[in-house]
């Protein structure tokens, strides 16, 4: 069972604040239209389902940050994900899916139906599934609060990749050591200057990652650096280093136009109340809730387990669907 962080009960929308409001009735709705939810979608179209669709951001999810897939069927060079997750919508789109942008801020369960609260209307389902993904580890660093309240997330420190694709011939420091910060370094290098900064000696990603980013001239990578402090200055981040494994001390000053921290990433999962979270197992059991992807994968995270995932769920919904009408 994986514990998150969830609403506290105040904040949490109860079953009579629900009932007063008007609630839209639907048969299955999709949390997500990244690789999962899309496949899902998909398979449901394809039974004769209309799934309502639900995706705060963009269509593909963090597919759109990865550098190379290499290990999805079909590709034998691999494939970027930049262009691979346009491919998958325009796959989608095909079937002519409700897909509405609208951040789902609730899952509840009444005892006979979900009810999903978005940032803008209040929905039933009989099924839903969960294609929610995950949301990235923040890290606390002094000057970071600043810096994102002067430029917002995603302007000079950011969580992924997505919003820096057309940067050229910037310095792009990364803090991270697993598989996301090795291959976001990969991606941003073809075009721009970036260094790793790995907080321990030890790094957590493929060893073929690792050997691409040795190979790579436009790479530096750094371990035993913390950084301690940041601070905005003319248009560039400064990064100031603690080199001696954790003293706490400043030994010296990266001077960089963007910073990407990639320290990990956990389920997206806060908008569960604490009724859904409870009864996760027994609505999965029933057939009623179906956990894909990302979300419920762990460390197993890949996009044609994704698609895999997406796949099953709505035939298991179609067959439990056809059951009922015999």
């Amino acid at each position: 069972m994986i514990d998150v962080e969830r609403k506290s009960d105040q904040e949490q929308v109860t079953h009579e604040q629900i009932i007063q409001e008007q609630i839209m009735e639907e048969q299955i709705i999709i949390i997500g239209a990244g690789p999962a939810g899309i496949a899902a979608t998909i398979q449901l179209r394809r039974f004769g389902f209309d799934p309502l669709v639900f995706e705060k951001d963009d269509v593909g999810g963090l597919l759109l940050n990865a550098n190379l897939v290499e290990n999805y069927p079909g590709f034998p060079s691999g494939i970027a994900g930049s262009d691979l997750a346009p491919l998958l919508k325009d796959h989608v789109l095909r079937f002519h899916p409700r897909i509405r942008k609208e951040e789902v801020t609730c899952l509840d369960w009444n005892g006979q139906t979900f009810i999903v609260r978005t940032d803008e209307n209040t929905y039933s389902s009989k099924f839903v599934v969960l294609a929610s993904g995950t949301h990235p580890r923040s890290i606390s660093i002094p000057g970071i609060p600043e810096v994102q309240q002067q430029h917002g997330l995603g302007g000079m420190i950011s969580y992924d990749v997505t919003s820096l694709h057309k940067i050229r011939g910037e310095h792009i420091a990364i803090i991270g050591a697993g598989d996301a910060a090795f291959d976001y370094a990969l991606n941003l290098a073809e075009w721009n200057t970036v260094t790793i900064l790995n907080r321990s000696n030890s790094y957590h990603c493929l060893e073929l990652l690792y050997s691409r980013v040795q190979k790579d001239s436009g790479i530096t990578y750094r371990t035993c650096v913390n950084v301690t402090k940041i601070i905005e200055k003319d248009d560039s981040l400064n990064l100031f280093l603690d080199e001696g494994g954790g003293r706490g001390e400043e030994d010296s000053v990266l001077f960089v136009d963007k910073l990407v921290i990639a320290i990990g990433r956990e389920p997206e999962l806060g908008f569960l109340t604490d009724t859904v979270h409870n009864r996760r197992t027994e609505l999965v059991e029933e057939g009623l809730l179906y956990v894909v992807g990302d979300v419920g994968n762990g460390l197993l995270r890949q996009v044609s387990i994704a698609i895999g995932d997406g796949v099953k769920a709505a035939m298991m919904i179609d067959q439990i669907v056809s059951r009922t009408m015999k």
